[in-house]
């Protein structure tokens, strides 16, 4: 069992290919895709956990390199922890379209709970770049649903004009950002 596994400081990387497996090749928080991204890391949930459990399969999530960067070894205060504030382990916790919820129209990320919104904060899960890629990701989806756009890439001939002005459209729009 995966799960079980336990890795060494010198072998915790190991565990990308399990973990991407299992995340579906995105991040832990930000659930970018890996072809977005080019690669990802290995973040270790709780970095505060003794050196036995912090390498254990269970604490280790597939993440790209701005949210890995962002939570470093940064873990909530017990203090906070107690307020409801923490890291959401999407191992163990519902997160995107329970406690985090996408605003279609912005691009921007909303939290619903306290850890929600610290997890938006701290990780930065509404930078720039990733609302671009959800904007343009919605537009695309709104070109699909109104058979503009084949999501196998191609155009329908009947609609090119009307194709070419959603899509300067969406380039305006993702422009002003």
């Amino acid at each position: 069992q995966i799960v079980n596994l336990k890795f060494k400081q010198s072998t915790y990387r190991r565990a990308i290919i399990y973990l991407l497996e299992d995340f579906g090749n995105r991040c832990a928080y930000s659930m970018r895709h890996i072809d977005q991204q080019g690669g990802m890391e290995v973040d270790h949930f709780n970095p505060t956990l003794p050196e036995a459990k912090r390498h254990k399969y269970s604490n280790l999530l597939p993440a790209i390199r701005p949210c890995n960067g962002k939570k470093w070894d940064y873990w909530p205060t017990k203090e906070d922890q107690l307020k409801g504030i923490h890291f959401i382990d999407p191992s163990v916790e519902d997160d995107y379209n329970v406690q985090i919820f996408e605003i279609l129209d912005s691009g921007r990320l909303v939290g619903t709970t306290n850890a929600a919104r610290y997890q938006i904060r701290v990780l930065d899960l509404n930078a720039p770049f990733l609302v671009k890629e959800r904007l343009l990701r919605t537009h695309f989806r709104m070109l699909r649903d109104d058979g503009i756009y084949d999501y196998r890439g191609t155009w329908s001939p009947e609609t090119a004009q009307k194709a070419l002005v959603a899509a300067e459209a969406v380039t305006t729009l993702i422009d002003q950002l």
